[in-house]
């Protein structure tokens, strides 16, 4: 599919599935740490896979990405992206723990952090399948910690993306009622070209 033809094509429909998708994740996040997530979208784009690795604005900070494929009716990958600090928050904040500078990622943090992950993505996802009217089942999180730069170009992105072209960027914004914090991440949504056709498809946009 051509990208020029699909960057002019207005967002509504991708927004209002990440609204619903932030509303159901920010819900189950609630209920797990026991106080108020809220969680926004300000801003949805499109870039071309081949850009991915420009998203970040410092290439050497250190990040957290987790990586979920999803299969159904439509298949592809997602990738939700914190720096590193974010990311130790969100598990201090899950574990029900006080937050500390100590940036320890150890089998309890890496677990927990792909439980959030889980949790976000799989609510994004049921979200769109609803929406659209499609199954699509997200698989099991693997995380990587590295170097913004080092995690968007890594295998897990490159190995099997032939024929992906276009990702979808959703800014996220988690906000921590209780600490009166704020934290920004993103998450991507990578189709391959097929599930792209399909999804514009039942949006009434291809």
């Amino acid at each position: 599919m051509d990208f020029i033809n699909l960057e002019s094509i207005q967002l509504d429909g991708i927004r209002e599935i990440a609204n619903i998708g932030s509303g159901h994740s920010a819900s189950a996040l609630s209920q797990i740490v026991g106080h108020k997530v809220m969680i926004n979208v300000p801003e949805v784009k499109i870039i071309p896979v081949e850009k991915i690795s420009t998203l970040w604005e410092n290439p050497n900070e250190i990040i957290t990405g987790i990586l979920l494929d999803f299969l159904g009716d439509i298949t592809g990958k997602t990738l939700l992206l914190f720096t590193k600090n974010d990311a130790k928050y969100m598990v201090d904040i899950l574990l029900g723990r006080e937050t500390s500078d100590a940036m320890l990622f150890g089998e309890m943090e890496q677990s927990s952090l792909k439980e959030i992950a889980n949790i976000v993505v799989s609510a994004y996802l049921s979200a769109l399948g609803t929406f659209l009217e499609l199954m699509v089942i997200p698989s099991v999180p693997a995380l990587v910690i590295d170097d913004a730069a080092s995690v968007l170009t890594s295998a897990y992105l490159s190995g099997d993306t032939d024929n992906i072209d276009t990702v979808f960027c959703i800014k996220t914004q988690f906000e921590f009622v209780q600490g009166e914090k704020i934290l920004e991440g993103y998450m991507l949504f990578l189709p391959d070209t097929d599930s792209l056709k399909t999804i514009l498809k039942a949006l009434h946009l291809d």
